[in-house]
């Protein structure tokens, strides 16, 4: 898994490339991350974003793989009558986008991973009726930001 610092311009996958207003959360250093309780209810919010459950729209490049933990090794977990998947999480907040790995829920309930409180805020401010589609969002930003496979230079 790649890493990148909390708050950083998104790069994954697309650099020398960065989305403008999307911005990582929770591709963490093992060597040196924020620790911290989460509130159980943003956990458990969290969990059922992770499993597609509460906003479907949230789910980013879903993968058929098992996610990993590079401490842990594959993550083969259910929730809801679901498999946990490889892929990203989006989280909308006004204007920006926080993206995740899909194992953020992992890294928070065993390694003790705390994310920033922009995130957690966005999190909590999630509603069921709310409308996202962070796929479409996702091919947008490649378009905007003009990534194209095999290119060499940034734009």
């Amino acid at each position: 898994m790649e890493i990148f610092s909390d708050m950083s311009p998104y790069r994954h996958m697309v650099a020398p490339y960065f989305f403008k207003d999307v911005f990582n959360i929770g591709w963490i250093d093992f060597g040196a991350y924020e620790q911290g309780d989460v509130p159980d209810g943003l956990l458990e919010k969290l969990r059922s974003l992770a499993f597609g459950l509460f906003l479907p729209g949230c789910i980013v490049e879903p993968a058929r793989g098992n996610p990993i933990c590079p401490v842990c090794g594959p993550l083969v977990e259910h929730f809801g009558g679901r498999a946990l998947r490889e892929a990203e999480l989006w989280i909308p907040d006004g204007h920006r986008v926080f993206a995740s790995p899909v194992q953020i829920v992992h890294f928070i309930q065993v390694h003790g991973y705390r994310p920033p409180d922009q995130y957690l805020d966005a999190v909590g401010r999630l509603s069921p009726s709310q409308v996202f589609d962070g796929d479409a969002l996702y091919r947008e930003k490649l378009n905007e930001c003009g990534w194209q496979p095999g290119s060499s230079t940034a734009g």
